[in-house]
């Protein structure tokens, strides 16, 4: 069995517990969904870990807004995942609206944004 299967359990239970308790687009939810999709990815099940980040991506937005710089984690989780899979297209994409996001509302040298600006160069 894979290593990261107990993990996926695990939080599959926990956001299942949170989306009863606090609705499907609390931001506790999304946080529990973006774990949800990095451990998806370690296991290996890409198709999930995308489903994953995406509905963490979408509280996320209704939450927040569409240009919330707290989309820059996850918009760069769904990038890294794209990139895994092959989709270059995507991957840039991520990595762009992650920059558009991140521009003026962090640092400059920010590891998120100098992230996102490395992979946007890559995919040009």
């Amino acid at each position: 069995m894979n290593p990261h299967e107990d993990t996926v359990a695990a939080l599959q239970q926990t956001e299942s517990e949170l989306c009863e308790a606090l609705g499907e687009h609390d931001l506790e939810v999304a946080v529990v969904r973006t774990e949800l999709g990095a451990a998806l990815q370690r296991a290996g099940r890409l198709v999930e870990a995308h489903q994953a980040y995406g509905a963490a991506l979408a509280a996320r937005e209704l939450a927040l807004g569409p240009y919330h710089p707290e989309l820059g984690p996850t918009l760069l989780d769904l990038g890294q995942l794209a990139a895994e899979r092959g989709d270059r297209v995507a991957a840039s994409s991520y990595a762009r609206r992650a920059q558009a996001v991140l521009e003026g509302h962090v640092a400059s040298d920010d590891p998120l944004l100098v992230l996102a600006r490395t992979w946007v160069v890559r995919q040009e």
